[in-house]
C-alpha cells in the first residue's frame, strides 16, 4: 500500500507464494480488501489490518466485499457465490448465462447481477431470489442510497427498480437528436421518421423497445 499524498510505501504483504494479483475491491468502510489471484487456478484473498484474513478457493471474475467487509460476493461464469469474510460458502446461485456486473446495496442486504442474456436478478443476502427481470440485453447496475436500483443496458434503456424489485420508471436513450413535429409539418433535410410505442408496465416486465415511459434524445455519453 502507498500513500495517496506522496506515493511512499506504507506497508507490503505477500498474499500467496505463487501467481499474480489480477484485481481487487475495497469495502466501502475502507477496512477490507478482497484480491483476485490466479494462484492454483484462482483464489480470492481477504485482507484486513495488513493481514490475510482468509483465502477463498474459487476463481473469480468479480470478487466484491459488502460495505462492512463481513461478506464477499464472487461471480465466476454462471455462478454467484456468497462467502463470509472467513471464507465459508453460505450459498450459491446459478444464472442462465455468464453473470456480469454484480452490485451490493449500501446496507449489504441485497445484491443484483445481470447475465449476458439480459436477465437481471435481485437477491437477498440470505440467497433468496427477490426478482427476475428480462432486460433483453446486458446491463450495468448500481444501488442508490435509498435502496433503489438503477440499471442501464447497452441498447439504451435506463430504468429504476424500487428496492431492486419493482420497476418504477424506464427511459430510453437514442444516439441521435430527436425532434417531434406536428402531422402537417414537413421534414427537414436529412430527417427520418422513427416510431416508438408507449404504454404501462404490464406485470413489471420489460420488453425490448416496449413499454417506454419517456424517449430522451442524446448525442454524447456524458448526457447520461
Amino acid at each position: 500500500a502507498h500513500s495517496a499524498v506522496d506515493g511512499q510505501q506504507l506497508w507490503k504483504l505477500e498474499v500467496a507464494p505463487i501467481g499474480s494479483i489480477t484485481g481487487g475491491q475495497l469495502s466501502a468502510d475502507g477496512k477490507t480488501l478482497v484480491l483476485k489471484t490466479d494462484t492454483d487456478g484462482g483464489r480470492a484473498i481477504v485482507v484486513r489490518d495488513q493481514k490475510v484474513v482468509s483465502t477463498i478457493p474459487s476463481p473469480a471474475d468479480v470478487a466484491l466485499p459488502t460495505p462492512d467487509g463481513r461478506f464477499v460476493a464472487i461471480t465466476h461464469e454462471r455462478r454467484l457465490m456468497w462467502f463470509t469474510d472467513a471464507g465459508q460458502l453460505l450459498w450459491q446461485f446459478t444464472g442462465d448465462e455468464f453473470l456480469r456486473n454484480p452490485t451490493i446495496s449500501h446496507d449489504g442486504q441485497r445484491l443484483a447481477v445481470c447475465s449476458e442474456l439480459g436477465t437481471l436478478t435481485t437477491l437477498a443476502s440470505t440467497g433468496e431470489v427477490l426478482a427476475d427481470h428480462d432486460l433483453r440485453s446486458l446491463a450495468t447496475m448500481k444501488f442508490l442510497q435509498d435502496g433503489d436500483l438503477l440499471a442501464a443496458t447497452w441498447t439504451g434503456n435506463l430504468m429504476r427498480f424500487q428496492a431492486g424489485v419493482r420497476v418504477t420508471w424506464l427511459h430510453h436513450y437514442v444516439p441521435f437528436p430527436v425532434r417531434i413535429r406536428s402531422n402537417n409539418e414537413p421534414k427537414q433535410p436529412g430527417e427520418r421518421d422513427i416510431q416508438f410505442q408507449f404504454g404501462p408496465l404490464p406485470d413489471n416486465r420489460i420488453w425490448m423497445g416496449w413499454p417506454l415511459t419517456k424517449v430522451v434524445p442524446t448525442t454524447r455519453m456524458t448526457d447520461w
